[in-house]
């Protein structure tokens, strides 16, 4: 997700086929068609508070002088949509050419010292992974068969985070252009950020060691004992990493037919590292849930307020919202 976000901007929800923000001001809906509720959604706030969304539209025009009503006669295309605040108006971002697929998994992000934004999607039924400028240019990196993505920018770089599915890749744009690293194999969840600094932190788990936290610092790979399964990442100006994560314990593993080892949910727990990788803080905001995903968390500037969010499936579905200091 971009960092830094203001900890009063929570993530858009999917229900169903609707997207609704929720913000200081309130809720608005902000598209009632949106398509797959399984979709990625993008989201970003600028420096002036202002949010922004991207979402998959699957597009589909006719042409009335041959047809009112028939279906048959439609032209088919993948849509990437952006809705910006406070009106959330939706508008084409980019579409991919007739009777093709993409935008499944998309991400926006903005500069907050340059207020520029970007964009990344996998795009076409190969999911080549793209980036978007906000002055139209585009991007193709050199990665196929995404299945799921995190942008972010910060301090003039721009930053990529995507897996295939096995590898998680990290892409980095500089004043001397794209570098790729392989982070890791194997990985069951991810997140990414960039700080003021305008170096690229990353926390992911992998389905390895029963699912176990990891954390790149931008520098070093930092192993932990903390069992995860979903994690979300939000970096301060000071550098220092926030993350929020669905707990597991390695007892409560188990391997379950050809799913292989499925690990039961215990919670959520919050955990700060310095901008050095040393742990600060480790605590539980929720000891006791069932199964969440979708999490995220935001930090304030200075990194003296923290936002963390996730729809409680123990409590009838409600997105609960935890700020603490």
């Amino acid at each position: 997700m971009p960092s830094p976000r203001a900890a009063a901007e929570i993530e858009p929800v999917v229900w169903g086929r609707s997207i609704t923000y929720h913000g200081p001001a309130g809720s608005r809906v902000v598209d009632t068609s949106a398509g797959s509720a399984s979709a990625q959604l993008g989201f970003a706030v600028g420096a002036d508070g202002t949010a922004g969304i991207t979402y998959a539209y699957p597009l589909v025009e006719y042409d009335p002088k041959l047809c009112d009503f028939c279906t048959s006669l439609g032209h088919h295309y993948g849509q990437l949509r952006q809705a910006f605040g406070p009106a959330f108006e939706p508008a084409e971002l980019a579409r991919t050419a007739e009777n093709d697929t993409g935008y499944l998994f998309n991400d926006l992000a903005v500069d907050r010292r340059t207020g520029a934004l970007h964009a990344a999607y996998g795009v076409g039924r190969s999911d080549l992974l793209v980036h978007h400028a906000q002055d139209g240019r585009t991007t193709a990196l050199s990665l196929r068969g995404v299945r799921g993505l995190r942008i972010a920018a910060g301090g003039g770089v721009v930053a990529i985070a995507a897996t295939d599915g096995n590898r998680l890749l990290l892409f980095q744009r500089r004043s001397g252009g794209w570098s790729s690293r392989t982070l890791a194999r194997g990985v069951n969840d991810f997140d990414m950020a960039v700080g003021r600094d305008g170096r690229a932190r990353a926390v992911f788990s992998t389905t390895r060691d029963c699912c176990s936290l990891r954390v790149w610092t931008g520098s070093r790979l930092i192993r932990t004992r903390v069992g995860v399964d979903q994690v979300a990442l939000a970096v301060d100006d000071r550098g220092a990493a926030h993350i929020a994560y669905s707990r597991m314990r390695q007892l409560s593993c188990r391997r379950v037919g050809w799913w292989g080892r499925v690990c039961s949910n215990n919670g959520v727990g919050y955990l700060k590292l310095t901008a050095a990788g040393r742990p600060v803080r480790h605590s539980v905001v929720q000891s006791s849930m069932g199964y969440s995903s979708n999490l995220s968390v935001a930090v304030t500037a200075g990194g003296g307020k923290v936002a963390i969010g996730y729809p409680d499936a123990g409590r009838d579905r409600r997105a609960l919202v935890r700020i603490g200091r």
